[in-house]
C-alpha cells in the first residue's frame, strides 16, 4: 500500500510544480470517495514548503506534535511556524518512478547486472568459504555475549512504552491466536463473570463478548487471550481492565478488515503487546505514575478494522490518541466510543478512513470538552462541518484546529469566531463556502497561522484583520470569489512572516503600509487583478530574511511594477 501511496504522491508532486490544488467538482463522485488511493491523489496536489517554516519551539511545548494550551500573547511569537505538513512532503522524489516513467531501468539490462553480481560474489564466497565459515562463529560468539550482557541491564519503564528505543528493530506479528478448547470451563467462567461486571459497570453493551452468532469478535479473542494467562486472577480490577481492554483494542487494529481494507498486514509493531508485561510496557502505551494509560501513540502502525468501544473502558484516564497515517475506519455508531472520552485533550486521527455522510464532524466528539489539539485531514468527512451537532461550542480549549483536504461543505461555523484560546486554523482543501466576517471577532486573540486556501471563499478581506496581532502566517489563496482590495491594515501585523494571497480577484494596489512589516519572508499576490507598483519595502523586508524560501511574487510580467520579484506571472 505505502509504496503504491508513495508513487501517486510523487507523480501528483512533479505534476503540480506551480502550487496549484484546484477542485474538480466532477471528480467528487461516491466512488472517489470510497477509495483512500483516489483521495490522497487530489488532497496532494500542490509541493507545499510551507510544512517547514520554522525549527523555533514555543516554551510550552515538548515537541512538534505537543499541543498548545494558555497561549500567552507575548510569546505567541515563539510557536512553530508550521504544525502541519501536506503529505506529498513526507517521501523523497527520488528511488520513485517520476510521471513520464523516464527514470525506470530497462528490466533486461537490470537483471543482467544483477546476475553478474551474484555469480561474482558466490565465486568469492566460495574461494574464500573455510575463512568465511570462521569469521561467522566468532561473530555469532560475539553478538552472544554482547546480547547476553546488554539483556541484564535493560530496565523497563512504567511511565511510557518500551518499545520507543529506535535502536530496536519493529517487532511485527499476526495477531496472536488462543484456541478457547485449550482453557479450563471453570477458568472462562470465571473471567465472563468479572468482565461483564465490568461492562455493567460502564453501561456497555456485551453482545461482542457473550453472543456466539456473531463469530469470532474481537472481544473473544481477548477473552480467550485472557483466561488463558495464569497470573490474571492476581490481577487488580484496573489491571484487569487495562489488560482486556488494550487486547480487544489490539484484535480489532491488528490485520482486521473493514469496509475500505479487505485484507491488510498486521501491526508494524507489537512490540511487547499480549506478553507477559505489564501493559504499560507494551509499545505505544504511555501511563502515569500509577500505571494508568494516558496515552496511545500508534501513529504510522498499519492499524486497521475500527476503535473498540471497549477503549470506554479506560477512557476516563487518557488525555491522547496518537493514531496519525494508519488504516482505521469509523463510521455511524463507531463513534460512540469517543463519548467516554471527556478528558482527551489531544486527538490525531489525519490520514485514516474517519468516514460521515454528509453530517460533517461526529455529534459525539462534542463530548471532546477538554480537547486542545485535534487533527482529521486526509480522511473521508463530508457534509457541513456542524450538521448533526454544535460541536464547537463544547471545544472551549481548542488550541489547535486541523481539518484539510476533506469533503466538508456549507459556511465557517459562527462559533469558531469564539475559540479564543485559538492558535492554529488549518482548513485547506475542503468544498465549503464561507465568508471571512469571522476574523472580525474580537476574540480570536491567539490566532497565530491561519490557512483556509482552496475553499471557495466570498466577499473581502476585512479590515479587522489587522487587530489581530498575533498573526504571523496567512494563507488565504485559490478562491475565484474573493475581491476586494487588500486591507492596508495588514500592515498593523508586527509579527506577519508569510503571507500568501495568490490566486483571488484581488484588486487595487498593494498597500505601502505592508512595508512596514519588518520580519516579512513571503509575499505571493500573483494571479489577481492587482495593478501599480510593488512597494520597494516589501522587496527589502523579505530579501533582508534570513529564510530560505523567502519570496516575493506578483504579475510582474503585465500588471504590477516589480523589479525585485522572485517571480513573474502574466
Amino acid at each position: 500500500r505505502k509504496g503504491t501511496i508513495q508513487f501517486h504522491r510523487n507523480t501528483e508532486t512533479n505534476l503540480s510544480k506551480q502550487r496549484n490544488a484546484t477542485h474538480d467538482a466532477t471528480q467528487r463522485d461516491a466512488t472517489r470517495r470510497d477509495t483512500k488511493q483516489n483521495k490522497k491523489q487530489r488532497n496532494t496536489t500542490q509541493p507545499d514548503f510551507r510544512q517547514s517554516i520554522s525549527q523555533t519551539i514555543h516554551p510550552k511545548t515538548h515537541s512538534k506534535t505537543s499541543s498548545v494550551s494558555m497561549i500567552d500573547p507575548a510569546d505567541v511569537n515563539d510557536l512553530q511556524l508550521e504544525d502541519v505538513a501536506d503529505y506529498s512532503a513526507d517521501y523523497a522524489e527520488k528511488d520513485f518512478p517520476s510521471a513520464d516513467g523516464n527514470n525506470l531501468q530497462n528490466p533486461e539490462e537490470s537483471t543482467d547486472k544483477v546476475h553478474y553480481r551474484r555469480t561474482r560474489i558466490m565465486a568469492l564466497m566460495r574461494a574464500n568459504k573455510w575463512f568465511i565459515l570462521v569469521v561467522a562463529i566468532v561473530l555469532a560468539v560475539l553478538i552472544g555475549v554482547i546480547s547476553a550482557v546488554g539483556g541484564g541491564s535493560k530496565k523497563s519503564s512504567s511511565s511510557s512504552s518500551s518499545g520507543s528505543s529506535s535502536s530496536r528493530s519493529p517487532v511485527s506479528q499476526p495477531p496472536i491466536t488462543v484456541d478457547p478448547k485449550t482453557i479450563d470451563e471453570k477458568v472462562l467462567d470465571a473471567l465472563m463473570v468479572k468482565l461483564i461486571g465490568f461492562y455493567e459497570d460502564n453501561s456497555l453493551e456485551v453482545d461482542n463478548l457473550k453472543d456466539d452468532s456473531l463469530g469470532t469478535t474481537p472481544q473473544k479473542q481477548a477473552y480467550w487471550w485472557l483466561a488463558s494467562e495464569d497470573g490474571w486472577k492476581n490481577l487488580s480490577d484496573r489491571d484487569l481492565i487495562q489488560r482486556y481492554a488494550l487486547a480487544s483494542f489490539y484484535y480489532a487494529t491488528n490485520s482486521r478488515a473493514n469496509a475500505q481494507e479487505t485484507s491488510p498486514g498486521p501491526w508494524v509493531d507489537a512490540y511487547k503487546w499480549l506478553s507477559d508485561e505489564h501493559t504499560c510496557d507494551w509499545k505505544g502505551i504511555v501511563c502515569d505514575p500509577n500505571k494508568e494509560v494516558t496515552a496511545i501513540k500508534m501513529s504510522e502502525n498499519n492499524l486497521s478494522g475500527s476503535l473498540p468501544m471497549e477503549l470506554s473502558l479506560i477512557a476516563a484516564t487518557i488525555t491522547e490518541l496518537d493514531l496519525t497515517t494508519n488504516l482505521i475506519h469509523m463510521e455511524h455508531k463507531m463513534y460512540d466510543v469517543f463519548e467516554s472520552f471527556e478528558n482527551l485533550e489531544t486527538l490525531l486521527m489525519d490520514d485514516n478512513y474517519l468516514q460521515t455522510y454528509n453530517s460533517g464532524l461526529p455529534w459525539q466528539f462534542k463530548r471532546l470538552v477538554n480537547i486542545e489539539k485535534i487533527r482529521l485531514s486526509y480522511n473521508l468527512l463530508q457534509g457541513q462541518m456542524e450538521s448533526t451537532a454544535k460541536v464547537f461550542e463544547h471545544w472551549g480549549k481548542l488550541t489547535h484546529l486541523e481539518i484539510e483536504s476533506n469533503y466538508l461543505t456549507g459556511t465557517m461555523p459562527t462559533e469558531i469566531a469564539s475559540l479564543s484560546n485559538l492558535v492554529y486554523l488549518y482548513m485547506r482543501r475542503n468544498d465549503m463556502t464561507f465568508n471571512l466576517d469571522f476574523l472580525k471577532s474580537d476574540k480570536l486573540v491567539n490566532l497565530f497561522a491561519l490557512w483556509l486556501d482552496n475553499n471557495d471563499i466570498t466577499g473581502t478581506i476585512p479590515t479587522e484583520i489587522g487587530n489581530l496581532d498575533t498573526l504571523v502566517s496567512v494563507s488565504i489563496t485559490n478562491s475565484t470569489s474573493l475581491g476586494g482590495p487588500i486591507p492596508s491594515e495588514i500592515g498593523n501585523l508586527s509579527e506577519l512572516r508569510r503571507l500568501w494571497l495568490y490566486k483571488n480577484k484581488l484588486t487595487g494596489e498593494i498597500p505601502t503600509q505592508i512595508a512596514k512589516l519588518g520580519k516579512l519572508e513571503v509575499f505571493e499576490v500573483h494571479n489577481n487583478l492587482l495593478s501599480g507598483d510593488m512597494p520597494d519595502g516589501i522587496c527589502s523586508n523579505v530579501n533582508d530574511a534570513d529564510y530560505v524560501n523567502k519570496a516575493v511574487t506578483s504579475d510582474c510580467k503585465t500588471k504590477i511594477g516589480c523589479d525585485c520579484c522572485t517571480q513573474c506571472y502574466d
